[in-house]
């Protein structure tokens, strides 16, 4: 029984630990938390020698050689495992430090020979990979897992006994799995990616049709991608169908990062099918379905980095895109053990974000053109008020499509290219994301593109309201010159003051010549001026900038 003085040590995977930190019954369990994937904790050379030793893996024959390859940190995400099976295998022992510095393709090799020669052995692992990498008496008893078409996958008997895959799970343990109170495990998350990714290169249908979306839109990459390796699975066009006819359902769960941020739809074959899909669907209403605000979305997103990275990180700049995708209600910060991180709630989300996010161009101007046949107002699609057409716009900007951007610039309000969706009710410390506005967004991603178009529409190049930093000294601290050639083009004043900064000055501090040789011609046009809104901006809303260092 715990008591007082009793410790509890609780062991997840990172994915599962930030989902789970949602809940506040967590904050009991989470008083110290030691996060083995960070680099403050990665394993130094002593303790790769210490696990070996531990394995009584005699380093002797081979020291310097081995020596050199337990130096080699990068390869090593896994080495305790690396250890293990090295250990219980002689077939790897033989190849000495060569499976120490090239692992996936040896045990890739070894689930070959396997799936030829040890087809119930290999069957088993499929079973244990399908069901979340777990196996038991009860789970085969159940219908948790598709035996019988694994059986036919495997090629063993469709009448194969329970027992029989149990006694091959049995025999496995200490190898490939481990046991407690008579349910099996991988002995190490990775062994559940590599036999799920060498099953699936065989059987690419049974994985699209059973598989999570997660995994889908992580390990899958298509037929026309030159580079396939060991842990994704490449699909033929023959199955682009059936990936379009998996997505499609995975849409209606709402699984919409799973569907929509992948390259999947982008490719014309398997985006026109989920189109032919969703024009035949009698069951789903356009308008209410993507247009209509809904509550039931789980898949909220979360953010989790190093406090040393510095806040104009891509990581943040995505996260934040995320947030106003979701039009997060509230975002939630937490800070611990020398991390910081945020994660969404209250989103009131219409799915039309994703698809205008993601640069979904095609299914945009299908919603468009559903809505204009019914003699719809296209409010409905990009919001009625300036704000809600603001973001749609900051939304399309983020997918770099210019396709996407000059259509919703078609059907918004031309006000919306100088605005943010920041409210004057809210308080001093704005979430990053309510502070962008389309300029500032184009120039953050260094989208040459997006930008020329924005130019195009006679922005207000010296405005920048509550982001403090003005246009022209975003671009100098990313040290764009085509960028900043291109606003002072379009207008930008050099001498133009913001948070008590000048172009040219910063451009000195951070000894970028080409900018401040290009600066110091322009630099007599223009006397210099106060902040657009007249007001002095805080350290704490610098702080809260992606771009200012």
């Amino acid at each position: 029984m715990l008591d007082s003085k009793s410790k509890l040590i609780l062991t997840s995977r990172k994915t599962v630990f930030m989902e789970a930190k949602r809940f506040t019954f967590l904050n009991s369990f989470t008083y110290k938390v030691f996060d083995l994937g960070d680099d403050e904790n990665e394993l130094t050379k002593q303790d790769k020698l210490s696990i070996l030793s531990a394995y009584e893996i005699d380093i002797n024959p081979l020291e310097q050689e081995l020596q050199k390859v337990v130096g080699e940190s990068d390869v090593f995400h896994m080495f305790p495992l690396l250890c293990k099976l090295f250990s219980t295998n002689l077939e790897y022992k033989r190849k000495g430090c060569s499976f120490f510095k090239e692992p996936y393709p040896i045990i890739m090799k070894h689930l070959d020979e396997m799936e030829k020669e040890r087809r119930l052995f290999y069957a088993a692992l499929v079973l244990c990979m399908l069901n979340e990498g777990l196996i038991s008496e009860n789970v085969l008893d159940t219908e948790l897992v598709p035996k019988k078409t694994i059986y036919r996958c495997c090629k063993i008997q469709s009448s194969t006994d329970n027992w029989e895959i149990m006694e091959a799970v049995s025999q496995m343990v200490g190898t490939y799995l481990t046991e407690c109170d008579g349910e099996f495990y991988f002995v190490h998350d990775l062994l559940f990616e590599i036999v799920a990714c060498h099953f699936g290169k065989k059987c690419p249908k049974e994985i699209i049709d059973l598989m999570t979306s997660e995994f889908i839109s992580q390990r899958l990459t298509l037929e026309d991608k030159q580079e396939e390796g060991f842990l994704t699975i490449k699909i033929s066009e023959r199955e682009y169908n059936k990936l379009a006819e998996r997505l499609y359902g995975d849409l209606k769960n709402l699984k919409l990062y799973s569907v929509f941020d992948s390259e999947f739809l982008h490719n014309e074959k398997i985006g026109d099918h989920f189109l032919s899909l969703l024009s035949r669907d009698t069951n789903i209403d356009i308008k209410d379905f993507f247009l209509s605000l809904n509550t039931d979305f789980k898949d909220y997103t979360t953010m989790r980095m190093p406090n040393k990275k510095t806040l104009d990180s891509t990581e943040e700049l995505h996260f934040n895109m995320k947030m106003l995708i979701e039009d997060a209600g509230k975002v939630f910060w937490f800070y611990e053990d020398e991390e910081f991180g945020a994660y969404s709630n209250n989103c009131q989300i219409r799915l039309i974000s994703w698809i205008i996010a993601f640069g979904h161009n095609k299914i945009l101007k299908y919603i468009v053109d559903q809505m204009i046949s019914r003699n719809e107002e296209l409010e409905i699609v990009f919001g009625k008020d300036l704000m809600s057409q603001t973001r749609c716009l900051v939304l399309a900007c983020y997918s770099k499509n210019p396709d996407i951007v000059k259509l919703v610039l078609k059907h918004t309000d031309p006000t919306c290219r100088n605005m943010n969706t920041h409210q004057e009710e809210e308080s001093v410390c704005i979430p990053m994301y309510k502070l962008i506005t389309p300029l500032t967004l184009s120039i953050l991603l260094e989208s040459s593109d997006i930008l020329d178009i924005i130019l195009d529409e006679e922005v207000n190049v010296n405005a920048f309201g509550v982001t403090c930093l003005s246009p022209l000294l975003i671009a100098i601290y990313r040290s764009d010159l085509n960028t900043v050639q291109k606003l002072v083009a379009a207008g930008a004043n050099v001498n133009q003051c913001s948070c008590d900064e000048f172009p040219l000055i910063v451009g000195s501090m951070l000894n970028n010549t080409e900018i401040v040789e290009f600066l110091e011609l322009d630099r007599d046009k223009a006397e210099p001026q106060e902040p657009a809104d007249g007001t002095s901006k805080t350290e704490n809303e610098k702080e809260h900038l992606p771009y200012h260092s």
